[in-house]
């Protein structure tokens, strides 16, 4: 459940993935406005599971890239994973697999753009295709009895298709889950709905530095 929970955190750390690491630990890069990094800050949720994530304030570089390490805690257990912001997109990467990343919202979105991005899980012959779309934009949206502002609709459904001989037909994809998540300006993830093994969750308390 720990797993499930922060998978669509970010909405989209199922099957990212860590590269090369170093031990360099720059200053915490700026963001945009949906995802607030500065030392400190958590969030806290509930519904499957309650959970909550803190800035905690480590970085890391990846390949060249400065990566926010954020850390959840989950019933006792903690987990780490990592964002960064680049031209616009928000990208995550935890380390569950090697050299995968998925861009899981876009600072600059409009209503109906989409993206996708896919992974070759050799070791168990599986494709795994994350599509993404901005589905609506609100000027607001009351969870847990707070009203929150600017809220950015983002759904994201995970497709997969498995082989036998590792020879992939495109046609054989089939919806493995899906999940719509709610950004709010200047706070960040507050809803989750999953359906078929996604999350639901919902922001209950934070704190913003």
């Amino acid at each position: 459940m720990l797993k499930r929970s922060y998978l669509f955190l970010f909405v989209a750390s199922l099957f990212l993935t860590c590269c090369k690491k170093d031990n360099e630990a720059p200053s915490v890069p700026e963001f945009g406005t949906f995802m607030p990094v500065k030392t400190g800050n958590f969030w806290s949720y509930t519904g499957d599971n309650d959970y909550t994530v803190t800035v905690n304030g480590n970085t890391k570089t990846i390949d060249g890239k400065v990566y926010v390490e954020f850390q959840s805690s989950v019933s006792g257990q903690t987990t780490n994973s990592y964002y960064r912001y680049e031209n616009g997109d928000y990208i995550g990467l935890t380390e569950e697999f090697d050299n995968f990343s998925l861009v899981f919202l876009k600072e600059n979105a409009s209503k109906g753009d989409q993206w996708e991005t896919e992974i070759l899980q050799s070791n168990v012959s599986t494709q795994v295709k994350y599509s993404l779309e901005v589905i609506d934009f609100l000027d607001s949206k009351e969870v847990q009895g707070t009203t929150y502002e600017d809220i950015q609709v983002v759904e994201m459904t995970v497709y997969m298709n498995f082989s036998g001989t590792g020879v992939f037909d495109p046609d054989d994809f089939f919806a493995f889950s899906s999940q719509t998540a709610y950004y709010a300006k200047n706070v960040g993830l507050i809803k989750q709905e999953g359906i078929l093994f996604g999350v639901n969750s919902e922001l209950i308390d934070y704190n913003l530095n």
